[in-house]
């Protein structure tokens, strides 16, 4: 999966587009996809700019699935 599979599933979700960014934004109160030479960082980036939960991961389609993965056990979104 990548990042334009994962929208689309997200979106099949309903889940809100405020609570993510796939391209990398830093913007607060999201789950943030980052990607950084050969690694892809996923982390929650709370309101006073600090990543929570950061997850490292090789391949973009891990890290996309565990995107998707968490916000379909998720009730919150």
């Amino acid at each position: 999966m990548n990042k334009q599979k994962l929208e689309e599933k997200l979106d099949n979700l309903a889940v809100n587009k405020n609570f993510y960014s796939l391209n990398g934004n830093l913007l607060p109160d999201r789950v943030i996809l980052y990607n950084s030479y050969d690694k892809w960082f996923v982390f929650y980036f709370d309101e006073r700019g600090n990543r929570n939960e950061e997850q490292i991961f090789n391949f973009e389609n891990e890290a996309c699935q565990y995107i998707y993965n968490y916000f379909k056990k998720s009730e919150n979104f």
